[in-house]
């Protein structure tokens, strides 16, 4: 399908979540200092270790996300998983702001390092299944730019809130509040983006694929190319024929 400002405005919410993942990876890092030298929190990260677990804890996170992000976007789809995944990180990160201690903040850290380690490969899986071939490489490229911009965005936040004397007092308290943003991508993503063409055909709902093909075309080239209910008898033709096919005999041991 020809390249169109849908692709392009896909891109960009997809490329807004990993922006603001990094930056919430990267937050913590920089809250970090300024919480060692406050009054309430002082004592608490006096212990190396805790401060250690604090700093660490949403990489710990990013571990059990990564491992389970694949599997529940086969599961659930790619737009549910990819909105859950925002959902966790930025309400973790949201709520770090009021974390009593330094147990519940780590324990935030850790549930948003959850959503942060599994968003990123199922938000390129994604969006790659939508963009023309001539783009698909340029456009991931942005993607991935995004992610260091978002990184170094949460530095100079720090540079300009958490660090500064004016806003010292709740600069760290702001700059988690900004990390809760992209939950307004959740919403949108859950009700507004298409699921993934080729997961529909995986999961038997030959349908729902063809519907979502046909307003594709519809969208970008005004016409469709293959009639709804043949597009469905095809896809369940195709199906069967994997189905029957013979499995190729196992290696022979050397």
């Amino acid at each position: 399908m020809p390249y169109k400002g849908w692709h392009a405005k896909m891109t960009a919410s997809v490329g807004s979540g990993v922006f603001f993942d990094a930056y919430n990876t990267q937050i913590m890092t920089v809250v970090l200092m300024a919480l060692a030298s406050t009054p309430v929190w002082k004592d608490q990260l006096a212990d190396p270790v805790l401060y250690g677990l604090l700093g660490g804890a949403a990489f710990l996170g990013m571990i059990i996300g990564a491992l389970g992000g694949g599997q529940l976007a086969d599961k659930l789809g790619r737009v549910k998983t990819f909105s859950i995944l925002i959902a966790i990180y930025s309400v973790a990160i949201g709520l770090a702001r009021f974390a009593p201690d330094i147990t519940w903040l780590i324990v935030l850290r850790v549930l948003s390092g959850i959503g942060l380690g599994g968003l990123v490969p199922v938000a390129l899986s994604f969006v790659a299944e939508f963009l023309p071939a001539k783009v698909r490489g340029s456009s991931l490229g942005i993607i991935n730019m995004l992610f260091g911009i978002g990184g170094a965005f949460a530095f100079f936040m720090g540079w300009a809130l958490v660090f500064n004397p004016p806003t010292f007092s709740i600069g760290w308290k702001v700059s988690f509040f900004i990390g809760a943003i992209p939950l307004i991508l959740a919403i949108v993503a859950w009700f507004t983006f298409p699921e993934s063409v080729r997961w529909q055909v995986e999961k038997g709902h030959y349908e729902a694929a063809a519907k979502e093909v046909e307003k594709l075309e519809l969208r970008f080239t005004g016409q469709v190319s293959v009639p709804l209910e043949e597009a469905i008898a095809m896809e369940k033709e195709q199906a069967a024929a994997r189905v029957e096919a013979p499995k190729p005999p196992p290696p022979v041991p050397i």
